[in-house]
């Protein structure tokens, strides 16, 4: 996850808010993981087609409205 503006830190907060809200729209996650909790895990199954597609653009929209409050 984007580190947080002006420091070297990982931001833990906006990766578990990320984890939040992809479940909130039906996309389930790991807890985030690696450094201060601050990487989201993605396991996808081992055959995907349009899954892939839906997931990534549930993670893109979930990233999209923390960036808008974040403003």
């Amino acid at each position: 996850v984007k580190l947080k503006k002006w420091t070297e830190e990982p931001d833990t907060d906006k990766a578990f808010e990320i984890v939040k809200r992809c479940y909130e729209k039906g996309l389930l996650f790991f807890s985030p993981v690696g450094y201060q909790s601050s990487a989201i895990k993605i396991c996808p199954p081992l055959i995907i087609e349009e899954a892939i597609k839906e997931g990534c653009s549930v993670i893109e929209e979930a990233i999209e409205e923390i960036e808008k409050e974040n403003h």
